[in-house]
């Protein structure tokens, strides 16, 4: 029986650049603080990453260049490779890290982001092995509010399985009706132990208590690298720095032409920032007036929230930037590359916003933009999924204690 206090650890992608993942995991300690203020709560870095900032994954290398040709060519050279890696040099100090961080704690929370994702056996050997260690500790073991990805490997399979199907777990849920759908067809046996939990980051504001600037007129043009959507999205390869740059010239253009204020912005990827530098670089203004269209990389979780409520309304593709506009009370465009933010589109009633993000037009985005504007934000829906955000987790907390 867990006692009435004690330690909790949340491991995710907790100090990953891109800031959405940050702002899931401090939601959802801010939620267990909410209801049970007696656990001390330990953020773990599924990457063993200490704090915000390039990891050793990020640092630029000569060989990674060479690297991703030769993997884009052959599945089996991705394979090969990334099992060499792993048991050669990162699975020991992957475990070693996870041990030392989790020692005399009671409970482990794998919570949230699109963690259930095959990426070259990435989270599935990071997965397997942080569960693992939690079964050596004696933890109880949560999987909460976690995306799941529809292509998984065999190898990805194994090891998941291995791990969702430990002795020591006391729940698992996903974050959307996609991601049950996808993990009940790769585990069906998994089925009856399965349940669906709002992603935590829709309390963001309440966490870092920002509010929207209520008078605010500026609208939010939010860049993801195209190098990111061809990375992981099966339907959108096409999408290219050679037509994604004049989408966002031509959107800017039409903005500045009715003398509409906005703003380029980054969930704080650095290779989301670079490619935003490219598309204001390519704009036809003065460079003084360049300068001034985009925001500075967030470095925190906290300072990505406080950039969004500048906002009157955003245009996104990042699934947390619409999510944490919502909480905000700010309208979003969502521009869609993944299923995950059409189910955000969904789950929020906001589908009508959420646009196919390969074949829409600035044309099209523009009207959306006034017409998000117009209709504001469902408070009602807000509410009602900031309320079941909050009792999942109490949830949690009362069946570990069992």
């Amino acid at each position: 029986m867990m006692p009435s206090s004690g330690s909790i650890v949340i491991c995710a992608e907790v100090y990953s650049s891109n800031l959405g993942d940050g702002v899931i995991v401090e939601s959802l300690r801010y939620l267990i603080n909410s209801s049970h203020s007696d656990f001390e709560i330990k953020l773990v870095d599924l990457s063993c990453r200490k704090d915000f900032g390039l990891s050793e994954y990020d640092k630029p290398s000569p060989w990674k260049n060479i690297y991703n040709q030769f993997a884009k060519r052959s599945s089996e050279f991705r394979t090969v490779s990334s099992l060499a890696t792993w048991y050669s040099f990162w699975r020991n100090k992957h475990r070693s890290y996870f041990l030392n961080q989790m020692k005399d704690s009671k409970l482990l929370i794998i919570g949230g982001g699109q963690l259930l994702n095959d990426n070259n056996l990435f989270f599935p050997f990071r997965i397997r092995e942080v569960v693992r260690c939690a079964n050596q500790l004696g933890m109880k073991i949560v999987f909460h509010a976690c995306g799941v990805g529809n292509m998984w490997s065999n190898l990805g399979r194994h090891f998941f399985k291995e791990a969702l199907f430990s002795r020591d777990i006391i729940s698992i849920s996903v974050r959307d009706h996609y991601s049950f759908e996808n993990l009940k067809n790769h585990l069906p046996k998994l089925e009856d132990r399965m349940n669906k939990s709002c992603d935590p980051a829709i309390w963001a504001a309440e966490v870092y208590d920002v509010a929207p600037k209520k008078t605010s007129d500026l609208i939010g043009l939010g860049i993801i690298a195209p190098e990111v959507l061809r990375r992981h999205s099966v339907r959108i390869k096409t999408i290219t720095e050679k037509n994604l740059i004049p989408f966002w010239i031509e959107l800017s253009n039409r903005l500045l032409k009715i003398d509409q204020p906005f703003m380029f912005f980054t969930n704080g990827s650095t290779e989301d920032y670079n490619f935003a530098k490219k598309v204001v670089s390519n704009l036809d203004l003065p460079s003084n007036q360049k300068s001034m269209l985009l925001l500075d990389r967030p470095k925190t979780p906290k300072e990505l929230v406080a950039h969004i409520s500048k906002f009157q309304v955003v245009v996104a593709y990042r699934l947390h930037a619409n999510i944490i506009a919502f909480s905000l009370k700010i309208p979003s465009v969502g521009l869609i590359w993944d299923e995950k933010v059409r189910q955000f589109g969904k789950e929020s009633g906001r589908s009508n916003f959420y646009l196919e993000g390969n074949s829409v037009t600035p044309k099209t985005v523009e009207n959306k933009i006034f017409e998000a504007v117009r209709c504001g934000v469902n408070e009602q829906k807000l509410e009602a999924m900031k309320a079941s955000a909050m009792e999942s987790v109490k949830k949690v907390i009362l069946e570990a204690r069992r």
